[in-house]
């Protein structure tokens, strides 16, 4: 019996806050194929300047937590709602459109 290979990489994104205080998860992984996209996507996010979440600014705001693994390699974000722009927002949103 042969099993799938591992995922060359693999992202989380993790949603809390909001009206309700629901908390929602993303995840997606991906094998060799898919892996020089995903790996651009996060290669683009500015993960050693992510400093931790401010407390957002304004009422049922969400907060974001993040995570990518690549190539043996665990980052971590956890960012406010308003600091979620750019290459952050970018993957998110490739993240959710994929699972």
């Amino acid at each position: 019996m042969s099993y799938p290979p591992d995922p060359a990489l693999h992202v989380s994104v993790v949603r809390t806050g909001g009206i309700a205080g629901i908390v929602r998860c993303w995840q997606v992984s991906a094998g060799a194929d898919d892996a020089p996209r995903w790996a651009a996507l996060i290669s683009a996010c500015p993960w050693e300047s992510a400093s931790p979440a401010a407390p957002p600014e304004g009422a049922d705001r969400f907060a974001w937590e993040l995570t990518a693994e690549l190539d043996d390699e665990v980052l971590r974000a956890e960012l406010a709602d308003q600091q979620l722009t750019g290459p952050w927002s970018t993957l998110v949103d490739a993240v959710r459109d994929a699972q």
